[in-house]
Formats: C-alpha cells, sequence, structure tokens
C-alpha cells in the first residue's frame, strides 16, 4: 500500500532520518520501533505529507504522494503523541470539525460518529469540553476524531503513552485488532519494545536509520541463534543486540 524509497531528512546539521526504505502491505499491522529521537516522529511526518524529505519518494498504491497530496491525506488518519484537540470544544463538536475539514458528509457523519462514540465508551463524555477530560477520555477522542472520514490508512505515533497497563493492553489486544478486522492499514510508532509483541511486521530503527524489518518472531529466532540463547531473547534483547552489533 506504502512504498518508502531511500527518503533523507535533516535539519541543520542535524540528519534525522537517513536513506530509509521500506513497504507497509494493505491491512498489516506495522511497527516502527525505536527509543526517543530515533527518528520515528520524523518519519511519520514525512509520510503524512507534513514534512518533505530533502531526498527519496514515497508512494501510495502505486502514486507518488506530493504529486496529488490532498488526495492522499484524505486517506489517511493521524494520532500525535501530543492531543491535537481544540480544549475549549467538547467531543461532538471537534469530530464535526474534523469531518469538515475532510468533506465527510451530513449522513456519514452522524453514522460513523454514532458507532465511534459508543465503541471508544465515550457518551457519557460526549458534551465535555476537551479540556476538562481525563487523559485517557482524551486519547481516545483523538482516536475517534482521527477515524471520523474512516480513512484507509491509521497512522499512531506513540498512542500508549501515558496509559497504565490495563488500558494499554486493551487498546491493543481490543482497539487495533478491531481496526485491522475491519481492513484498516496501521502504522504504530512506540518506544515500548514489549509493544512489538503485537506487531505483525516491526522496523527497527536507531539514528534514523534502519537496522532490522521483519517479523518480531523471525528477529527472535535470528539473535537466538547469533548468540546461542537457550531461549527466545524478548524484543528489548533484540532491539539492543542488533543496535549495539552495528555501532
Amino acid at each position: 500500500m506504502i512504498e518508502v524509497k531511500n527518503i533523507s531528512k535533516s535539519f541543520g546539521k542535524i540528519r534525522a532520518v537517513r536513506s530509509l526504505s521500506f513497504e507497509i502491505k494493505k491491512g498489516e499491522i506495522f511497527g516502527f520501533l525505536g527509543p526517543n529521537g530515533a527518528g520515528k516522529t520524523t518519519t511519520i511526518k514525512i509520510l503524512l505529507g507534513i514534512l518533505k524529505p530533502d531526498e527519496g519518494e514515497i508512494f501510495f498504491e502505486g502514486e507518488n504522494v506530493f504529486k496529488n497530496i490532498e488526495n492522499y491525506r484524505r486517506q489517511i488518519g493521524y494520532v500525535s503523541q501530543e492531543v491535537s484537540l481544540y480544549k475549549d470544544l467538547n467531543i461532538s463538536e471537534n469530530a464535526e470539525f474534523r469531518a469538515g475539514i475532510y468533506g465527510v458528509s451530513e449522513k456519514d457523519f452522524f453514522k460513523n460518529y454514532k458507532n465511534l462514540l459508543e465503541k471508544f465508551e465515550l457518551k457519557e463524555w460526549e458534551k465535555e469540553l476537551v479540556k476538562n477530560l481525563p487523559t485517557g477520555v482524551e486519547r481516545r477522542t483523538s482516536l475517534l476524531c482521527a477515524l471520523i472520514h474512516d480513512p484507509k490508512i491509521l497512522f499512531l505515533d506513540e498512542p500508549s503513552s501515558g496509559m497504565d497497563p490495563l488500558s494499554r493492553f486493551r487498546f491493543f489486544n481490543e482497539t487495533i485488532r478491531e481496526l485491522k478486522q475491519k481492513g484498516k492499514t496501521i502504522l504504530i510508532t512506540t518506544h515500548y519494545m514489549e509493544e512489538a509483541e503485537y506487531f505483525e511486521r516491526v522496523l527497527l530503527i536507531h539514528k534514523g536509520e534502519k537496522k532490522a524489518l521483519d517479523k518480531p518472531e523471525n528477529l527472535k529466532e535470528k539473535i537466538k541463534k547469533e548468540k546461542n540463547l537457550n531461549k527466545l531473547p524478548d524484543m528489548e534483547e533484540v532491539f539492543f543486540e542488533i543496535v549495539a552489533g552495528e555501532r
């Protein structure tokens, strides 16, 4: 669905992304795994069309995204690290505003909004101003707004940040899996290594460079064999070995 070819991005003397190439398949849960400052957020912003790469190209369903950026943006939904909602509006007003940006018809809006409000258990908070919402409710509202126009692809940048362990478990085991079942392609960035267990494929990046790209179980088997371990390592061990081995 998305093909990234040798993209690079610098900010002054800082090279945030370095000749990064990968593909995202239709309907998969694809993860970016790396520590803070690895280049994950910069890459996401390039994939969203917010930033243009200094070098390289990005294709969506075979078409260069920057040749028809507005059409591309209508196909994607995005939840940033920082909740990007209007604090002095309530949930329904934020959803209406986001739907208006994407040109969602009134009929489709009410259908999508009702379903999402129920799915994310937000009905009791519907008329509350965002600035008064608990953190977990606010993040669920961000997800509702990102899905209001029924995008093909959902980009989630550190979506579980600030969640308690139970909320994180429910988010990945219920919300993400259900979205996949509905045909969504989902790209998630995280620095929580254990979250890689939920991804079908994971891209390990460090200092803006691709270190590995494969299924989590394949990466574990690779390190187990290379290090002659008695049991499979966890993803934190995998990341450490791959990054440390290439320094």
